[in-house]
């Protein structure tokens, strides 16, 4: 697995936000919904540091996916 990130960085950066902003209702709506690709809507549910870590985790396992949870939702 390979990741370059948007300033050249070798490792991928850490989002430690909480909570995240939409430019509409409508993109609100449609992230809700789950119509929206690249969208966060709160970090329970997922980040951008979740995604790479679940790429990365079913590339070392050879699965097509892999599941990560904030701590606190893993029992």
């Amino acid at each position: 697995l390979q990741y370059f990130g948007e300033f050249g960085g070798v490792n991928p950066s850490i989002s430690d936000s909480s909570t995240y902003t939409f430019l509409s209702a409508k993109s609100m709506f449609d992230t809700f919904e789950g119509n929206a690709d690249g969208c966060y809507l709160y970090s329970r549910h997922s980040t951008p540091s979740n995604l790479y870590l679940g790429a990365a985790l079913a590339a070392m396992e050879g699965t097509e996916t892999a599941n990560v949870a904030a701590s606190g939702r893993g029992a």
